[in-house]
C-alpha cells in the first residue's frame, strides 16, 4: 500500500510541476509577446513627454483647435502674451472663449506653407501663423506690438525731419 501511495503522490507531484512548467512558459511567450509593444508604449510617452516640454519652453504663443473648434492647447507663452488662462479656455469653442477670434480666423492664412499674418488683438499686435493637419489646425503666434511701436516712431521721426527740412 505505501508504494502506491507513494506512486500516487509521484503522479500528483509530476502534474504539479508540468502545470506549473506550462504556466511559466506560457507567462514567458506572453512577456516576449509583449514587449515590443511595451517598449513602443515608453517610446510614445516619452516623445509626448518631450513635445510637451518643447511647447512650455516655446517662446511662441500656440495654439491647437480641433475639427470641431475646440481650444485643445493653449501654451504658457500663450498665456503670457495674451493674458488669458489656459484652464479657462481648454476644452471650450475657441469662438466663445477667445476675444475676436471668429474675426481673427479669418485673417489669418491657414495651409501647409502659412505666411504669417500680423492681426490686432485686444491692445497688441499679433504675428500668426496657421497650418492645418487631420485633426484641425494649429496656430503659432508672437506679440509684434513692441516692433510696431518702434517702427511708428521711426516713420513718426522720418515724417517729421522731412516736413522739417522742406520748410
Amino acid at each position: 500500500p505505501s508504494a502506491g501511495v507513494e506512486g500516487a503522490g509521484n503522479r500528483l507531484r509530476n502534474r504539479v510541476l508540468l502545470a506549473g512548467l506550462i504556466t511559466l512558459g506560457c507567462l514567458f511567450l506572453l512577456v516576449w509577446f509583449f514587449a515590443p509593444v511595451i517598449a513602443q508604449g515608453r517610446l510614445a510617452r516619452r516623445q509626448r513627454d518631450q513635445a510637451d516640454r518643447v511647447l512650455r519652453h516655446l517662446g511662441e504663443g500656440v495654439l491647437l483647435v480641433d475639427g470641431a473648434g475646440i481650444v485643445r492647447l493653449w501654451n504658457p507663452s500663450a498665456e503670457a502674451i495674451t493674458g488669458l488662462d489656459a484652464a479657462d479656455l481648454q476644452g471650450r469653442p475657441a469662438d466663445e472663449v477667445i476675444p475676436g477670434w471668429a474675426e481673427l480666423r479669418e485673417r489669418i492664412p491657414v495651409g501647409d506653407r502659412a505666411s504669417a499674418a500680423t492681426v490686432p488683438f485686444g491692445g497688441l499686435w499679433l504675428s500668426i501663423s496657421g497650418t492645418r493637419f487631420s485633426d484641425g489646425a494649429v496656430y503659432a503666434f508672437r506679440d509684434l506690438t513692441e516692433e510696431r511701436r518702434l517702427e511708428q516712431m521711426r516713420s513718426d521721426f522720418v515724417a517729421t525731419v522731412s516736413h522739417e527740412l522742406r520748410t
